[in-house]
């Protein structure tokens, strides 16, 4: 009981631990195996190995090492054996107990000690300090070096067994020198007819260069030839005939005198294999090779009892009925107590192209205790490997399946690369108690891809890579601050042979913001099943987020490997709804809020109060935003709302992003009276815009005329009413001021239109009046019949003969019963014999003359001026009285938002203008900035016949006459570049990543637009920086010179040497004079990738607290080529920390506050590797918990550690205390 709890206790001591797959002699090698080991001082003190008297090599007092008990003392140099000649194993016990000694060598080099000849002897049993002694001869033509095993056994002689578990005592690997000799094993690896074959024949352990003699001696196959290939002789060739074919082959090395080894050696090949992937569901005969007891038959669903044992009833192929499987003895147990293997052999499979080939079959087995069973596998028809076995002398429980379940093994180390690879699975010999054996079905042979496969989307999904730049799936785009996106589904396939088991944690920028779900998921996962997970972002702030899944896992039997994930989103700001209005369609003209229906559908124009409702106008409501926006059913406002008829039928109150309704109006007026105006109201939730939003209509309301109707109007048919009696002040028809014996002022002509049904009789107008006599009235034309929509008209002017305020009137009958007959036109003027008169030109004396206001044409519009040139030449503003009196005028003075860009001159302008003088000032345009600009000058003034002020407009577009230098990233529209602006990953300066051995990237393109209205020279862009050697530019169809408006490109591609991130920036110089930096920096990045590259290990940073030592963090890497540099990558530490060139963070910090920091590591070979982390620096210091410690989950960690190790350590010290007891 004693011995079986140290076990459990150094069984928890060693959990974790794994070693890197190796192949023999340095590894692939099972550990010899006890359950205590040297816990009671049952161990190995010394060793020795002699050849004759003399000593080749020697490790002495090397007391007892711990769980596993198995040391391999590779460092050691190898003991230079002498073939053919007599050698000593000579071992030494520890002083505690007595124990039993024996030795191998695995001279054939395949990974074990079971082969004839391995075991070299064994001893009695050895008292310490005595040395058991074994004595051996190695082998001639055996050579190179190969591993050596002795094993001590407290009370159990030998010959022991190498591997399987003893209770007490230790096990020491050597390694030992064999000398020159052909190392390669025959018979070769099997060839097939007309399949691709190389082998190598390797010699070891001598002076380089090795010479191989050639021709070789024997036959070799047809279409094989024999060359020498560095310090190797290389086999290949395509084989065109079946068969086995002997030849020996002799090299000699380059020692002085040479030393010379030959090697006889068989290669058969075999006609063409089966092609991979290979499936057998058994329902037909595809070749296997069945021993005495197995056969290829339908299942029987035999059983039977004592022991309780059965059969499946049917096979495990769903798409299949016939129930067809191979199986020992189906329908009944297996022989007992037969002395032999019986072997169900595959037809052989053409591997050559496997990356990682696998084994998968679907078994019903049942096996007793006592009997063996094996799955084994050959790349050459002879030599088998055991994938799998059961055995007595390997520790035995029964099989009992009830089910059938479906096996994969990794065989890649066998089949990768072999075009004759077979499996064979084994029974016998058997033992005493029956049970139903081996039912297979659904036999394959695959390549099943990486041992971890990951993928992206649901089934089946798209793969992955480690550490693949954010794309797919794992880009989510944008999302909503503090809303969930959709989940992205992510699946993981075993396709190794063992359990694969993983750990999750996150690292990067923000992994707050991404969520993973685990439920369901199966963990570790079987061999060839598959478990998902899913991850959600959910941005808890704007901008883009990051965060890079970590998946720790043992894929493959190594553990420590990571599995990167890298996911990024960008968090918007709520989605909102906008609201749009449109008339008729959502592809109709936009109606803003309040604008004026004037000129539009909504004025509706006339409709006769008998002729009901006009055809209805539909006005569309649409949601242009991102998110829903809510409407209350529109209604109508405010005092002729009744005029009109509003249809909400169907109007739909919250409409999606996108989304759109309408209603209709129509004019159904009941008053008849011009201008019925109303406006449509709808309340909305976009809190941009006024709420309700106002859409106006109008219409007239009009009667039919069964009579004639005059409609008076002056100026125009369509101008100003002209009612009876109506007083002329204010209107056309107050004719101002007009100078005596200057004759008429212009006329102004006074319409009359029919817009009754019948016939209009007028008579002539006539003036009267007090100063009749000072107006001129004209009726040339005038007619005194005018039909129904018919017109006519007269003239009148002012013509004073004496001074003062003239009034007089114009009548004329009609026949319109609703008007007033005669119909009475009032008209008024003010007689003068003085007045200014102003005359305003633009570009002195001799210049355009302006109208009030003056438009910016001619010389008033400056067009183009270069910001940097000044102000241009000014253009002179005459000023000119032409009337009888002196003209008083205002200062000019400019006004509008392009004022400061224009420059007024006023030096020397008169305010007082006297008859028949002129005064005058300048206006120029010196714009500031790029861009149109308008403002106007006014003056007032006392002149007769135009308005004050007199207003003149000016105009002028500021540019830059430069180049402009504008760089973008993909196209000539891409995201545009500042120079200098850091490249980020999965940006368009991004070249990807790529394996360090595929070769370059594909190109990125960099654009370089002109902007700017000159032609642009450019420099021959370059690559610089510390690892521009890693990238590749491209000026292929580049240009130096560069049109306005136009561009030119060029490409960059990543091709690492090494892994990691890899930075560079292309420069190039420019003639742009706009203040953008010469030469104009681009950066650009790239990634290494491999699958044995230098991986930072260190998963997250503690917290720390201002003021306070941090706690030190000791950053661990492992892969690529030690030993490693730590440097920061692209940010700086808080201040009060370092990190050291070995990797250690340390200090106490300065500042508080959360610090997003990257570390690179360097290895030897120049890789790297570099990882994003969040540092939190508490504004104080960290007090610790209850639990005591401190630091989070690290101090949980640590306490947890101390916990265990107390516990064993005071169950080691009481079980030592008792070990006198057991032998007493």
């Amino acid at each position: 009981m004693l011995k079986l709890n140290a076990a459990l206790i150094a069984l928890v001591l060693a959990s974790g631990t794994s070693l890197m797959a190796q192949t023999p002699p340095m590894g692939g090698y099972q550990d010899a195996a006890y359950t205590t080991g040297t816990a009671f001082g049952d161990q190995i003190e010394s060793f020795v190995l002699k050849v004759g008297t003399t000593t080749l090599m020697s490790n002495l007092n090397t007391g007892g090492a711990a769980s596993p008990y198995n040391t391999f003392y590779s460092a050691i140099t190898p003991g230079n054996m002498v073939p053919g000649s007599s050698h000593s194993v000579e071992v030494q016990p520890g002083s505690a107990y007595s124990q039993y000694f024996t030795a191998w060598i695995d001279y054939n080099n395949d990974g074990d000690f079971l082969d004839a000849g391995e075991q070299l002897g064994t001893t009695g049993n050895i008292t310490h300090p005595t040395y058991g002694v074994i004595t051996f001869v190695p082998p001639s033509g055996v050579g190179g070096v190969r591993r050596l095993r002795v094993r001590a056994v407290w009370n159990t002689a030998g010959p022991h067994d190498p591997v399987i578990s003893y209770a007490y005592g230790e096990a020491e690997d050597y390694l030992v020198n064999l000398g020159f000799a052909i190392s390669t094993s025959s018979p070769l690896p099997t060839a097939a007819q007309g399949s691709a074959y190389n082998q190598n024949i390797q010699a070891t352990n001598g002076t380089t260069p090795y010479n191989w003699v050639l021709p070789v001696t024997g036959t070799l196959p047809p279409g094989i030839t024999a060359s020498q290939s560095g310090n190797n002789l290389l086999l290949s060739g395509t084989p065109t005939t079946a068969g086995t074919f002997n030849f020996s082959v002799t090299v000699n090395d380059s020692s002085s005198p040479s030393q010379q080894s030959t090697k006889a050696f068989a290669l058969t090949v075999v006609p063409p294999p089966a092609a991979m992937p290979f499936s057998d569901n058994f329902s037909t005969d595809k070749g296997w090779q069945l021993g005495t007891t197995w056969t290829r038959g339908a299942t029987t669903g035999y059983s039977a009892s004592s022991p309780t044992r059965a059969e499946p009833t049917q096979d495990a192929t769903s798409s299949s009925s016939d129930n067809m499987i191979i199986g020992d003895t189906i329908g009944g147990d297996y022989p007992i107590n037969q002395s032999q293997t019986y072997w169900a052999v595959s037809p052989m499979v053409n591997c050559t192209t496997a990356q990682n080939a696998r084994l998968r079959f679907s078994r019903w087995l049942g096996n007793a205790i006592g009997t063996s069973l094996y799955i084994q596998i050959s790349n050459n028809g002879s030599v088998w490997n055991t994938v799998w076995e059961q055995t007595p002398a390997g520790g035995q429980s029964t099989i009992m399946d009830t089910a059938w379940t479906t096996f994969t093994y990794n065989i890649s180390q066998w089949a990768n690369g072999y075009a004759t690879v077979q499996i064979r699975f084994g029974v016998g010999p058997t033992g005493a108690n029956p049970h139903v054996g081996w039912s297979i079905d659904d036999f394959e042979i695959y390549d099943g891809g990486p041992d971890m496969e990951v993928r992206e989307g649901p089934a089946p999904g798209t793969v992955i890579t480690n550490n693949q730049a954010v794309g797919g799936l794992r880009q989510f785009g944008s999302q909503q601050v503090s809303t969930s996106s959709a989940a992205v589904t992510f699946t993981i396939t075993n396709n190794g042979a063992t359990n694969l088991g993983i750990t999750f944690s996150e690292q990067g920028a923000n992994p707050g913001d991404f969520t993973a779900n685990f439920t369901g998921f199966t963990n570790p996962i079987p061999p060839g099943q598959s478990s998902s997970f899913t991850y959600v972002f959910y941005p808890t702030a704007l901008g883009v987020r990051s965060c890079t899944a970590v998946l720790t896992h043992n894929a493959g039997g190594t553990s420590g490997q990571q599995f990167l994930i890298n996911l990024e989103g960008t968090g918007v700001a709520a989605a909102v709804g906008v609201l749009e209005v449109r008339l008729g369609s959502t592809t109709g003209p936009i109606i803003t809020h309040q604008q004026s229906p004037t000129g539009t559908p909504r004025d509706f124009g006339n409709q006769d109060v008998s002729a009901g409702p006009t055809a209805a106008l539909t006005i569309t409501i649409m949601n242009t935003g991102t998110g829903p926006l809510n409407l209350t059913v529109p209604d109508l406002g405010p005092t002729w709302w009744n005029q009109f008829v509003l249809n909400t039928t169907g109007f739909a109150t919250t409409l999606a992003a996108g989304a759109s309704t309408s209603v209709t109006i129509a004019f159904d007026p009941s008053v008849v009276q011009n201008g019925l105006d109303s406006f449509i109201r709808i309340p909305h939730t976009d809190a941009t815009q006024a709420s309700p939003y106002e859409v106006p209509v109008i219409g007239n309301g009009t009667t039919t005329v069964t009579t004639p109707q005059a409609t008076v109007t002056e100026s125009s048919l369509t101008g100003p009413a002209v009612t009876h009696n109506q007083a002329a002040a204010g209107t056309a028809r107050d004719f101002g001021s007009q100078i005596v014996s200057a004759g008429p002022t212009a006329t102004l002509s006074i319409f009359i239109t029919n817009t009754g049904s019948q016939a209009l009789t007028l008579g002539t107008p006539t003036k009267g009046g007090t100063h009749a006599a000072d107006f001129v009235l004209s009726t040339t034309g005038f007619t005194t019949t005018v039909a129904p929509g018919g017109n006519t008209s007269f003239t009148i002017a002012f013509d004073p003969t004496s001074v003062g305020v003239k009034n007089a009137t114009v009548t004329f009958t009609h026949n319109d019963p609703g008007a007033t007959s005669p119909f009475i036109i009032n008209v008024t003027g003010t007689g003068i014999t003085t007045a200014a008169v102003i005359v305003v030109k633009a570009g002195g004396a001799a210049g355009t003359t302006l109208t009030n206001p003056a438009p910016a044409t001619g010389a008033l519009n400056f067009g183009n001026r270069d910001i940097n040139a000044g102000p241009s030449t000014a253009v002179v503003i005459y000023i000119e009285n032409t009337g009888t009196a002196s003209m008083t005028l205002g200062t000019p003075a400019l006004a509008g938002a392009g004022a400061p860009h224009f420059v007024l001159n006023t030096a020397g302008f008169s305010t007082t203008v006297a008859v028949g003088a002129n005064t005058s000032f300048t206006v120029a345009f010196d714009p500031s900035s790029v861009g149109a600009r308008t403002a106007n000058v006014s003056m007032t003034h006392n002149a007769s016949g135009t308005a004050t002020p007199f207003v003149i407009n000016v105009a002028g577009n500021g540019i830059l006459n430069s180049p402009i230098v504008e760089v973008r990233e993909g196209s000539a529209t891409g995201t545009v570049v500042a120079s200098g602006a850091v490249a980020t990953s999965g940006s368009g300066r991004d070249c990807g990543s790529v394996d360090v051995a595929a070769g370059a990237t594909s190109p990125i393109t960099i654009v370089i637009v002109n902007a700017g209205n000159q032609p642009m020279t450019l420099g021959t862009p370059t690559l610089t920086g510390p690892e521009a050697s890693q990238f590749t530019l491209s000026t292929a169809g580049f240009s130096t010179s560069v049109a306005a408006g136009a561009s030119t490109q060029l490409t960059v591609t990543c091709d690492p040497t090494a892994v990691g991130t890899k930075d560079a920036q292309i420069e190039f110089t420019h003639n742009d004079t706009s203040g953008t930096p010469s030469p104009f920096i681009v950066p650009v990045i790239g990634r290494g990738t491999s699958a044995t590259g230098v991986q930072i290990l260190t998963a997250a940073l503690p917290s720390g607290a201002l003021g306070t030592s941090f706690a030190t963090v000791n950053f661990s890497a492992n892969q690529g080529t030690a030993p490693y540099t730590w440097t920061m990558y692209k940010s700086t530490l808080p201040a009060g920390l370092t990190l050291s060139t070995s990797g250690v963070l340390s200090g106490i910090p300065a500042v508080s506050g959360n610090f997003a920091i990257a570390v690179r590591v360097t290895d030897a070979g120049g890789g790297t590797d570099e990882r994003n982390y969040t540092l939190v620096i508490a504004g104080s210091p960290l007090l610790p918990t209850a639990g005591g410690g401190g630091g989070g989950a690290c101090a949980s960690h640590t306490d947890g550690n101390v916990g265990l190790v107390a516990v064993l350590s005071v169950l080691l010290a009481l079980l030592a205390g008792v070990r006198v007891a057991r032998r007493a």
